[in-house]
């Protein structure tokens, strides 16, 4: 988010619940920092639409087209005023996984992470049935400490 008040709002909200938030206000920042963190890095990246220089869409597109499966895996979700049926269609057409409308309630972000939380055990359990694999072959990257964080609320 190019506001910086923005920022530290969502940042205090988080990091008072125990998750671990990094910032940045320009989507080239946000392409930068993706293409040089390691797998698991980050659980989730909220990406505001309008802003200096490239779009949140822009730089979406690009970090879904960095050659790696995380930048190519991590949930991006527009976090934006941009609330038509027109804004929510081009999130997902430029590789976004959700659409946050600002104003938020710190309930309803809490609970949109519980929910990605959830849809990615779920996902995991599914992999380790399917593919017999050992649950060491599956990686969450998202913590427990976030997770009991989110219940708590909910």
């Amino acid at each position: 988010d190019d506001n910086k008040i923005n920022r530290s709002v969502v940042r205090r909200l988080l990091s008072d619940r125990g998750m671990h938030v990094d910032e940045c206000e320009r989507g080239h920042d946000a392409i930068n920092i993706i293409s040089s963190v390691k797998e698991g890095t980050y659980d989730a990246v909220f990406m505001d639409i309008i802003m200096p220089e490239m779009t949140g869409y822009e730089a979406t597109t690009e970090i879904r087209n960095l050659d790696s499966a995380f930048a190519k895996t991590i949930p991006i979700f527009a976090m934006t005023a941009n609330a038509f049926e027109e804004d929510i269609k081009k999130a997902n057409e430029c590789g976004m996984n959700g659409h946050i409308t600002k104003p938020f309630e710190i309930e309803d972000l809490i609970r949109f992470l519980y929910h990605l939380y959830f849809f990615l055990t779920i996902l995991a359990l599914h992999l380790l049935i399917a593919y017999q694999l050992q649950p060491s072959h599956i990686s969450l990257s998202i913590s427990s400490l976030m997770f009991s964080s989110i219940y708590s609320v909910i």
